[in-house]
């Protein structure tokens, strides 16, 4: 491919770019033969025994199928061309993010690693780029303007890890670019694989700073603490006040949602209560109930309401031992007493045995019981 990139007009293909996606050989050979009939050749001013078309020239039919082959416009592929021959693999890169280790040694994915390496090789270009005005003007006879627009077009159509507006990529204060050049091969790395730098809570204007982060922190706890329940909206708009008189870093909902729901354990006493925080998080341990019967028991015991009388006392309560299968909720057996000891607890599980005997004709015993450490 040759293209005339001063006037943008003049677009020349070689057989390589159009055999045999575009046409057969054969059908390239006898347009060729017939120079002048249907396209306009011109000879490879780098090899002369290779013929070229100048795509103009072509019929429309042939070059509709050349633009839908590439991308929708043939013009705009190859324009991108001499800009990816300038990116260079970056070998420091790809070893930097081969080694990085984050949450006490868990390596990048291996596609993760490829995407970084790839996005700082197109950065170290970029870098060059903009530090030296004649090097793209040298290079690729584009004016700055062309350039970006060619870049970021090339970005999104490669899916490229790197941002698709020119303010995110080049000019804003915290752009790509920039914080390339100020961090490294780092800045690239998301803050979910360990980069502190591209964290939002603890940033200043010199980088992350953990003494920052610990205030922060305690300020959006404190607020999520409060009785009042505060949703992330509301508890975002109170600490940005405070961040932003402080000339700190402002914080979105979503980095509140994710510390509240981190430090909940900690928090949720103050917002609902200790009987909400003993139901929900005090508990470590989450058990179901047994899908099969006799395959766990549960025992217990406790003093019931029903009041009866002895002699001038009429507050007396009896206390029942149940044994329960958790499968269903069914008391296999169960002892009643004026009080809670062993031998009560005794009756209960011999009725549940003597029980258990009724229904299927012999005396099972379950496979797991569990109790208190009563007696």
């Amino acid at each position: 491919m040759q293209k005339n990139l001063k006037t943008n007009s003049e677009l020349y293909l070689e057989r390589t770019d159009l055999v045999p996606h575009i046409m057969e050989y054969d059908a390239f050979r006898k347009n060729n033969e017939r120079n002048g009939a249907y396209w306009q050749m011109m000879k490879n001013p780098n090899d002369g025994r290779i013929p070229m078309v100048q795509f103009e020239t072509m019929r429309q039919s042939v070059k509709d199928k050349i633009n839908a082959c590439y991308g929708g416009n043939v013009y705009d592929h190859f324009a991108k061309i001499p800009i990816k021959k300038l990116v260079i693999a970056d070998a420091k890169a790809e070893q930097f993010y081969r080694l990085h280790r984050y949450n006490e040694g868990i390596e990048l994915p291996p596609d993760v690693q490829v995407k970084y390496t790839i996005a700082a090789s197109w950065l170290n270009m970029m870098l060059k780029a903009t530090e030296e005005k004649s090097y793209i003007k040298k290079e690729l006879n584009l004016t700055l303007d062309q350039f970006w627009t060619n870049i970021l077009a090339i970005i999104k159509t490669d899916n490229i890890y790197l941002p698709t507006s020119y303010g995110n990529l080049v000019s804003k204060p915290d752009s790509a670019i920039k914080q390339y050049k100020a961090t490294g091969f780092a800045s690239l790395i998301h803050k979910n694989y360990g980069n502190k730098a591209a964290a939002k809570i603890g940033k200043t204007e010199e980088g992350f700073c953990p003494e920052r982060q610990q205030q922060q922190i305690a300020v959006i706890r404190k607020l999520a603490s409060m009785h009042m329940n505060l949703d992330h909206v509301q508890i975002t708009s109170a600490a940005n006040m405070l961040f932003e008189k402080n000339k700190w870093a402002t914080v979105s909902p979503a980095t509140v949602g994710n510390l509240v729901a981190q430090y909940m354990p900690t928090i949720i006493t103050n917002r609902r209560g200790s009987k909400v925080y003993n139901n929900t998080t005090a508990m470590q341990v989450k058990r179901v109930a047994s899908e099969c019967p006799t395959h766990f028991w549960t025992m217990d015991g406790w003093v019931v309401e029903s009041l009866y009388q002895e002699g001038n006392k009429f507050d007396n309560r009896m206390v029942v031992v149940v044994v329960l299968d958790t499968c269903n909720k069914y008391p296999v057996g169960y002892a009643i007493g004026d009080r809670e000891n062993t031998e009560l607890i005794r009756m209960a599980l011999r009725n549940a045995v003597i029980h258990m005997q009724d229904l299927f004709g012999a005396a099972y015993r379950p496979w797991q019981l569990q109790s208190d450490n009563y007696g």
